[in-house]
C-alpha cells in the first residue's frame, strides 16, 4: 500500500462516528507526520476527487498547511524537526496551485490557505 493509500484510510477514519478508531486514526496520522513524503502525499490525497471522498479531501489540505508551518523552514518560529526535502518542497510548490482550480470551494479555499503558508 502507498503512502498515500495508508494516509488517505487514516484520513477518512478521524471522520469515523466510532471514537475508538478515530483515536487509532489520530495516532496513526501523527506518526506519519515526521516521514518522508507525508506532505506530498497530503497534497496528493487533496488533488485527487476520483479516489477521495471531498471531506477526506478538506482535512488532507487543513493539514497540509498546518505540517507546511510546522516542517517547510528551520527558520520558522512553529519549526517542529524534521525539516521536510528540497525534494518535497518543491512538488508541493508545483502541485498544489491546481486545487486553486478544484470544482469544490472547500478544496479550493483549504488550498489557498496551505498555498498562503509556503509563500
Amino acid at each position: 500500500m502507498s503512502m498515500e493509500e495508508h494516509l488517505a484510510r487514516h484520513l477518512a477514519d478521524t471522520l469515523s462516528p466510532d471514537a475508538n478508531v478515530r483515536a487509532t486514526a489520530s495516532d496513526a496520522v501523527e506518526q506519519l507526520t515526521s516521514q518522508p513524503g507525508f506532505g506530498a502525499a497530503l497534497v496528493t490525497i487533496a488533488l485527487t476527487p476520483q479516489v477521495t471522498e471531498e471531506s477526506t479531501r478538506q482535512l488532507a489540505a487543513v493539514i497540509l498547511k498546518k505540517h507546511v508551518r510546522e516542517k517547510w523552514s528551520a527558520h520558522d518560529r512553529a519549526f517542529v524537526a524534521p525539516e521536510m526535502s528540497g525534494e518535497e518542497k518543491a512538488r508541493i510548490k508545483t502541485t498544489l496551485p491546481a486545487g486553486l482550480a478544484d470544482g469544490s470551494s472547500k478544496i479550493r479555499t483549504a488550498t489557498a490557505m496551505a498555498i498562503a503558508q509556503v509563500a
